[in-house]
């Protein structure tokens, strides 16, 4: 079914389908190769999803069973992964998820490069394949899928509601799929409200009550349920993963919190490319103000670059920004289509390709980069995490400190996972933010009676004297985020550094080839 309507879609589209699922292909196969046959994804944290939706499963809601957490910065991720989670298929149901969101991406892509390029020229075809290609590695779309988390999903959504309210621009009749889009954003994240906000702005200008009040009065239902959700299970009002990673969420300062997320946001590289886009986006709607569709719309996107500066977060692995980067791509396309098309029919094939080029490698570095480094991400998952895993559930057998919490919990992981970062552990990112490294890890593990702790190298500076390192773990490649940092074995108690010692020793023989332990 989905061939035949594959061959019913433009060319144009058919075209960034074969693209992206070829450079897909060809990124599995060097993930497998490189982990032996084993695939895992890009990162640790779908491994929280995982492991979060087979307790729900289950009817829990949280990573050790009898003790509540939210460690998902998503609200209906976990619950999109819950019907496959306790089978065989539940690893692969993510990337699926992924796949076939980033294929509805490439066809709003397509729908817009057609819509916006009115180009007449023979090579009008080629022009918009270039056009196409550019947008689906600038957004990296495809390191989004091997990502395993909600993040393709995310930049479908909001590349809809871009499409939608362009739409609804034009026409004055909003889509159902616009609606949709709406609603279902901030389910998939919460930073989503920093397009809805501004889409539900866009709507309320020009009027349009019923829409704006459905999915105004839906968002708070559902998201306010959730929150309410929590506060019943006896969390904070926002998931743990929220606060742990925000500091204007759990910062005492707001305004100076603020400011300092807008200046962090300014050092990096997306964060300057997403404010120079911010600033074109005013300066287009100052520009077309004739055109009161256009100038509203440009408007309200800017108004979203904005909520994110001061709000959102940049990075890790090229992912937190890429929601608003990819609305504003698409808004200028909008914006510029007129002018661009004028351009694109007077110029050679050669010299669009190289401004192509030139303009990618430019603004988009960052994620050119993360895309031709996540196969070696996804080996250092397997060679560090997946060993830990291994090691924690089938060698030493007990409950047991990390922090960096994922696999470790995942996959038939009956002992408790004591997280010293916050994320799944109650209490412990407070106790993390006040200090005193020594004395809240060697009672946090004590409270818990934890034997073993695996943490990375430098993470705490401060290790508690009781603590015995027995072992580091030394893998075949360099870290794909740029860290040299291993992963220490410690043994909190003379007891338990004999039983890890032991431990380590047996499981040394069935480590993958170029991976050691180095004893100290």
């Amino acid at each position: 079914m989905f061939i035949r309507w594959l061959f019913h879609t433009s060319h144009l589209y058919r075209f960034g389908v074969s693209f992206i699922c070829s450079i897909s292909l060809g990124i599995l196969g060097i993930i497998l190769w490189f982990n032996q046959g084993f695939f895992t994804y890009t990162l640790d944290d779908p491994y929280i999803h995982l492991a979060l939706a087979q307790n729900l499963a289950q009817g829990h809601y949280g990573i050790n069973t009898g003790e509540f957490s939210a460690p998902s910065s998503s609200i209906i991720w976990p619950f999109l992964l819950t019907p496959l989670a306790r089978t065989q298929l539940g690893l692969y149901w993510p990337l699926l998820i992924s796949v076939i969101s980033s294929l509805g991406t490439v066809w709003v892509y397509s729908a817009i490069i057609d819509e916006s390029l009115q180009l007449e020229g023979h090579n009008r075809l080629i022009i918009k394949k270039i056009i196409l290609v550019w947008l689906i590695l600038a957004t990296n779309m495809v390191g989004l899928i091997f990502l395993g988390m909600e993040h393709s999903l995310q930049v479908l959504c909001v590349s809809i509601i871009v499409y939608g309210l362009w739409q609804y621009g034009r026409t004055h009749h909003p889509s159902r799929y616009l609606l949709g889009a709406l609603i279902l954003a901030p389910l998939i994240r919460y930073d989503n409200m920093a397009i809805v906000v501004p889409a539900l702005l866009y709507l309320l200008w020009h009027r349009a009550n019923r829409p704006f009040w459905i999915a105004t009065v839906t968002i708070t239902i559902t998201v306010g349920g959730f929150s309410l959700f929590l506060l019943w299970l006896g969390l904070d009002i926002l998931p743990d993963s929220i606060s742990v990673k925000s500091n204007v969420v759990s910062g005492h300062h707001k305004l100076e919190e603020l400011w300092l997320n807008l200046r962090s946001a300014w050092r990096t590289l997306p964060g300057f490319w997403l404010s120079l886009g911010g600033i074109g986006l005013w300066g287009l709607a100052w520009w077309r103000k004739e055109d009161q569709q256009a100038s509203r719309f440009a408007c309200c996107l800017g108004l979203g670059v904005i909520l994110h500066l001061l709000v959102g977060r940049f990075g890790w692995f090229s992912r937190y920004e890429i929601y608003i980067w990819t609305a504003v791509l698409l808004s200028l396309i909008y914006m510029v289509g007129p002018k661009l098309k004028h351009i694109l029919d007077r110029q050679p094939i050669g010299r669009i390709s190289y401004i192509a080029l030139l303009s990618l490698l430019l603004v988009s570095t960052p994620y050119l980069l993360t895309q031709i480094r996540t196969p070696l991400a996804a080996n250092n998952i397997y060679e560090q995490h997946y060993q830990m895993h291994r090691f924690a559930v089938t060698y030493y057998q007990g409950p047991f400190a990390v922090h960096d919490l994922g696999y470790v919990a995942y996959n038939n992981n009956d002992y408790y996972v004591l997280d010293l970062w916050g994320l799944a552990s109650p209490g412990a990112f407070e106790k993390r933010r006040l200090g005193n490294n020594q004395q809240w890890l060697a009672g946090a593990t004590q409270e818990r009676e934890v034997g073993l702790v695996m943490i990375f190298d430098g993470v705490f500076p401060d290790i508690p004297p009781e603590w015995q390192a027995i072992a580091k773990l030394n893998t075949s490649r360099p870290k794909a985020l740029g860290s040299s940092e291993a992963i220490v074995f410690y043994a909190t108690s003379q007891e338990s550094a004999v039983t890890i010692h032991n431990a380590l020793k047996d499981m040394e023989p069935a480590l993958p080839a170029n991976i050691s332990f180095e004893f100290e």
